[in-house]
């Protein structure tokens, strides 16, 4: 029979060395209010994801997030888009348009898990915090690491949840750490990095910032590798890039009330 005063010892202590070791703090810069969850209800449960605002305009907001919060691996939607809501800066905003990769429907390799998802102001003329997206392309990420910082809301820590966390750590080409992870990725639009990931961080954005500059998004976490400890991010260009172009096009059309068209899952043209 095991000690059960034992057991809670021994347990709160690998707690407590858990998170002295947890780089992850309270993220106090003002756009961490641009980062949001990502809500969707079926008939068999919740699930949540992260979101960033990255633009607006009068009624609608452009976010962020990973590919699989939305698609699954064999390109079903994982909830209707009436069941999916955005959860932003204490507001909740209905998603209404969901832009994915229109040439490749599965969201399982790395480069295709990215979505743009558009999002109505629950009052039009209501301004939120937004970051500006910077586009990134892995052949110029250094070799030594890209300073960057993960900005979240996590679930696994209770001290963590409700409020918006943010790590530091370094963004690197696949196949340069982690025992050669996505070697055969190079060259994708995809990096890996040594920041915490854990379940429900999936669509939480990598920031970089040039000293004394604004932080920009560059990169959308979608995986946590077990075996390496890596996480992986789907970097800020190419399809993703002109799908946000495509988002904004879209938005300014939605703004126009002769423009009005019903909300469908789809991607850019």
């Amino acid at each position: 029979m095991i000690n059960r005063a034992l057991l809670t010892l021994v347990t709160t202590l690998f707690c407590l060395t858990a998170a002295a070791g947890d780089r992850r703090a309270p993220y106090t810069q003002h756009e961490a209010l641009a980062i949001g969850l990502l809500r969707g209800q079926t008939p068999t449960g919740n699930w949540v994801g992260g979101v960033v605002a990255i633009a607006q305009n009068e009624c609608f907001v452009a976010l962020t997030t990973a590919g699989h919060n939305l698609i699954d691996g064999a390109g079903r939607p994982t909830a209707p888009l009436s069941k999916i809501h955005v959860l932003l800066a204490a507001a909740e905003l209905a998603v209404i348009e969901a832009h994915t990769d229109p040439l490749n429907p599965s969201t399982t390799p790395p480069e295709d898990d990215w979505a743009i998802v558009i999002a109505a102001k629950p009052l039009c003329g209501q301004q939120f915090v937004t970051i500006p997206p910077g586009s990134i392309r892995p052949t110029r990420l250094p070799s030594k690491g890209l300073p960057v910082t993960l900005a979240c809301i996590h679930h696994d820590r209770p001290s963590l949840r409700n409020r918006t966390s943010a790590e530091q750590c370094r963004l690197y080409p696949p196949g340069k750490r982690f025992a050669g992870l996505y070697a055969h990725k190079q060259g994708e639009p995809v990096g890996l990095h040594s920041c915490t990931a854990k379940l429900g961080s999936s669509g939480c954005p990598l920031l970089s910032a040039q000293p004394g500059q604004p932080a920009r998004f560059i990169g959308t976490q979608i995986e946590a590798h077990l075996t390496t400890g890596a996480g992986v991010a789907r970097l800020f260009s190419d399809r993703y890039q002109r799908a946000y172009r495509h988002a904004l096009a879209q938005m300014a059309q939605l703004d126009d009330p002769r423009g009005q068209k019903t909300a469908q899952l789809s991607g850019p043209n």
